[in-house]
């Protein structure tokens, strides 16, 4: 499951970043994110590719 680059859900910040919003992006349910993250900050700490320079 990736979501991609936070690009992908334009300029809102995370704090206005709901978790629909991310799931919807990454076409998969809320319900389905939880299982993985158990808050959508876990989400962005564990991001291990990080956009290119």
């Amino acid at each position: 499951m990736g979501v991609g680059h936070p690009e992908r859900l334009g300029k809102a910040s995370l704090n206005a970043t709901t978790v629909e919003q991310i799931a919807e992006a990454a076409e998969i349910s809320p319900a389905t994110f939880f299982r993985y993250f158990p808050t959508k900050e876990h989400l962005v700490s564990l991001d291990r590719f990080p956009p290119p320079h």
